[in-house]
């Protein structure tokens, strides 16, 4: 995968971690998913999102198998 598709993904990682946080202001304890349909919906978002961020590592990891290594080591350099 060349570089510019790994940043790519890198982004659209971002991107739905932003989401994803977003959608969360919403909900207050874990009932809120359940009890309304909004609810329901915004669990629905927030799960596909973290499919998606899911699939796109696994992409990453295909052609740079030490992706998540490296990552893990930069990490606990910080």
């Amino acid at each position: 995968m060349p570089e510019d598709e790994v940043i790519d993904h890198l982004d659209f990682i971002v991107q739905s971690i932003h989401l994803i946080q977003e959608r969360f202001l919403k909900i207050k304890e874990p009932d809120d998913f359940v009890l309304s349909p909004e609810g329901v919906t915004i669990l629905d978002a927030i799960s596909m999102r973290l499919q998606v961020i899911g699939e796109s590592v696994k992409q990453i990891q295909k052609t740079k198998p030490s992706f998540l290594r490296d990552m893990t080591i930069y990490e606990k350099e910080l």
